[in-house]
């Protein structure tokens, strides 16, 4: 307050009024803080009122349990008489208080806690004895029947008590908890460091046994394993819980929080009463002690134990494994494992000691097993994928894309080739795991899993290629040729040419990785798939020309060679070759227009395809035998019923050593020999020589067509030599509307001016040899 501005500002009227307000006011404070000090003086008093009653009180109380203290330690009459008790009167009320006490422990049976009840059950049992000894002092009927109930009560109690006490001990994984419920069984009879032990091995394995009988998994139950022995060391190791537990229990004040509960909210006397019976409990317990035992000891007996653990529950585990379905799963399940078990156990022993014990090689086999299941579910689900996608690659002359696609030039689709991918994905990713396996390090010998999956890789390649190979479960033989065929055959053996070509060209170098170093193994594979892909190409092959020979003319051809005249009607070109006075004979120079069209058709089917230059020796091989022997076939039977026109018998003279020269079947000997034995003997030799020479020469100008048909390219010493018999060839082929005509091929003239050269001898090929061999023989 800025006193000085208040007088320059107010008068003096004004000053006197604020002056008697502020006095009023100081005067009202001052009687507030008499009265409240008033107060606060009476209620000092009232409490040392209070204060001096409670201190009368208690030393009266006082004297007076001095008193009782002196009847209940003396038993002499006098002393009762000195104070003047009635010793009946005294012992009534102490049964009294007792049957109280009693009856209102007797509904709290039993306890949630397994040693708070035993301590109570015990509690019961040494108060009813006292009762029974003391009740002729109280002979009502009532009390003898309350009694008789409350004893079978107890009974009862005592004999679900044990049971209730080891199936808690089994389930639950408190550590404290555990040692709790060992102490109540030590309670109840008379328990040495062993008998601990053995309560504990049984109420654990019991439960372990009760969870795999209600479905619990693999996991859990190797994690309630993994807890038993954990808690086994936690208990019974050096400082093992129990042994602390079973020294603190002597002490005299030392109860169960229930119990010390219970006891509180009684009258003092039966507190004193119910603090004798305890301090009887505890001095009943026996105290277990280790005593000296070394490190190498406490190893053994834990080994011991696990040993005895494993013997049980090694069933279980090995019936369980078979839950496995997946290697990822079986892969993280033993690393967490053995983790754990390097966590807790790697001081006391070796990890490895207790895996064993428990899983031996169970485990091990059943990984082994899901690695076979799985590649073989991918091949299954790789081979259903490829029945839905398309495997039709791009025409190789096509624009697919501005940039060059290299699928084109392989026949594989774009489509097939992605599925393969993903199918080798997968199979990468059980390597992976088997990777991962092998890194644990909990297999002595953890290489030779490596060893066993390539195993199953190549068992599943055998698989997959011997099911694309088959029909109906039926393997299908690449030599027998099918009696009918169709485009859907066709397209069918095509599509699954097509996926053994792409995992042959297309596959990441994920096989040889999975057969690791095993170069045997490698090239075993490389073969199958090889092999496997040539033996589906050729049964393809098989069905393409049974079906390409029911659409051409070879039965025709039949037919027709019953009749010189419907035989011209095919319009085949001949030569006029002279054979001096006697006149001119007239010899083919070429195949008949039905092989000729037949062949044609083949070499065309297999260019439209896109995969003739795919091509093997061994499919060429095989391509080139089934074509001879099918048209073995229709010759044979075209000489039973061809007739014995000359022009006919010379055709199919030309035609068969042509056809000797192209397919090399021995066969066709014997049909040459048919047919000569058939033609005039002076007609034979007229017209042999230059047969011979247009076989050669339409063999060598055709190769360009039919050399994809043919295993080795034939070219003799003297076949380019021009003789007479060409003057008059213009034409090396028939022509007719379904064969196309190559303007690349040379025409048969002679040349004006022949030279001749003289070249070195250069070393013959032995195939070549054997093409001159088969020359000398038509000559």
């Amino acid at each position: 307050m800025n006193v000085e501005r208040l007088m320059i500002d107010l008068d003096v009227s004004q000053l006197e009024k604020i002056q008697e307000d502020l006095t009023k006011e100081t005067n009202g404070k001052k009687e507030e803080l008499r009265q409240m000090v008033g107060r606060r003086y009476r209620d000092v008093l009232d409490a040392s009122n209070t204060l001096k009653l409670l201190t009368d009180i208690s030393n009266k109380f006082c004297n007076k349990l001095s008193e009782t203290e002196s009847y209940f330690k003396s038993s002499n009459s006098e002393q009762c008489e000195k104070f003047g008790y009635d010793n009946d009167k005294i012992m009534k009320a102490k049964f009294s208080s007792k049957f109280l006490a009693f009856t209102s422990l007797i509904p709290k049976l039993p306890l949630g806690d397994g040693l708070s009840n035993v301590y109570l059950l015990l509690l019961l049992e040494k108060i009813y004895n006292h009762l029974i000894v003391e009740k002729s002092v109280f002979t009502s009927k009532d009390v003898e029947d309350v009694l008789n109930e409350s004893k079978k009560r107890i009974d009862n109690e005592r004999e679900n008590v044990f049971s209730k006490l080891s199936d808690d001990l089994g389930t639950n994984q408190n550590i404290k908890f555990c040692c709790n419920q060992l102490l109540a069984i030590g309670l109840l009879s008379v328990t040495t460091l062993d008998d601990y032990k053995e309560h504990f091995f049984n109420s654990k394995l019991e439960s372990i046994k009760q969870s795999a009988a209600t479905g619990e998994n693999i996991t859990e139950i190797v994690r309630q394993i993994h807890i038993t022995i954990k808690a086994y060391l936690q208990i019974f190791g050096h400082d093992g819980f129990i042994y602390s537990l079973t020294s603190e229990i002597k002490n005299p004040n030392w109860r169960p929080k229930i119990v010390n509960e219970i006891m509180n909210d009684q009258l003092y006397s039966v507190t004193q009463y119910l603090d004798s019976l305890i301090v009887n409990i505890n001095n009943s317990v026996n105290i277990v002690d280790r005593g000296e035992c070394s490190n190498e000891e406490f190893k053994k007996e834990f080994e011991q134990f696990i040993t005895r653990l494993s013997v049980e529950v090694k069933p279980l585990l090995s019936e369980r494994c078979q839950s496995f379905i997946d290697s990822e799963g079986i892969v993280d399940f033993m690393q967490n494992l053995v983790d754990n078990l390097i966590s807790d156990f790697s001081k006391i022993t070796s990890p490895k000691y207790i895996y064993y014990s428990l899983f031996e090689n169970n485990l091990k086999q059943r990984f082994y097993q899901v690695m076979e299941e799985e590649l073989y579910k991918f091949s299954e689900k790789f081979l259903e994928k490829t029945k839905d996608i398309n495997l039709k690659p791009q025409n190789l002359f096509t624009k697919w894309k501005a940039k060059f696609d290299e699928l084109v030039t392989t026949g594989v689709s774009h489509d097939l080739n992605e599925t393969i991918e993903e199918f080798f994905i997968y199979i990468q990713s059980i390597k992976n795991n088997v990777n991962k396996y092998s890194a644990i390090d909990i297999d002595d010998n953890s290489s030779q899993i490596y060893e066993v999956f390539s195993s199953h890789v190549l068992g599943m390649i055998q698989n997959l290629c011997k099911t694309l190979l088959s029909i109906d479960n039926c393997e299908v033989d690449i030599n027998s040729i099918p009696e009918n065929s169709s485009i859907t055959d066709i397209d069918f053996w095509l599509d699954r040419f097509r996926i053994l070509l792409g995992i042959i060209q297309h596959e990441p170098p994920t096989l040889s990785e999975c057969m690791g170093d095993d170069f045997r193994k490698i090239r075993e594979c490389n073969n199958i798939l090889i092999k496997s892909t040539e033996s589906c190409l050729c049964i393809f092959l098989n069905y393409s020309i049974v079906h390409i020979e029911c659409e051409s003319g070879l039965l025709v051809m039949i037919q027709k060679s019953k009749s010189p005249m419907e035989w011209l009607e095919s319009l085949q070109k001949f030569e006029d070759v002279s054979i001096g006075e006697s006149g001119k004979i007239k010899v083919p120079v070429s195949l008949n227009i039905y092989i000729y069209n037949f062949l044609s058709k083949i070499t065309y089917f297999l260019n439209e395809k896109g995969f003739g230059h795919l091509l093997t020796r061994g499919t060429t091989s095989h391509l080139n035998k089934i074509i001879g022997d099918i048209i073995l076939l229709r010759m044979e039977e075209c000489i039973r019923v061809c007739s014995s026109s000359m022009i006919i018998l010379l055709q199919l003279l030309l035609d068969s050593k042509i056809l000797f020269t192209m397919f090399l079947n021995e066969k066709f000997l014997s049909v040459i020999s048919k047919i000569e034995s058939r033609i005039n003997p002076i007609d034979l030799e007229l017209a042999s020589e230059q047969i011979t020479k247009n076989s050669s020469l339409f063999i060598q100008k055709t190769y360009m067509l039919f050399g994809l048909l043919q295993i080795e390219q034939t070219q003799g010493k003297d076949v380019m030599k021009s003789t007479q018999g060409q003057i008059n060839i213009t034409e090396l082929y028939p022509r007719f509307e379904d064969v196309d005509f190559l303007p690349s091929l040379p025409r048969y003239t002679k040349s004006k001016k022949e030279t001749s050269r003289i070249r070195d001898p250069e070393p013959v090929d032995q195939n070549i040899r054997l093409v001159e061999k088969f020359y000398s023989f038509f000559q």
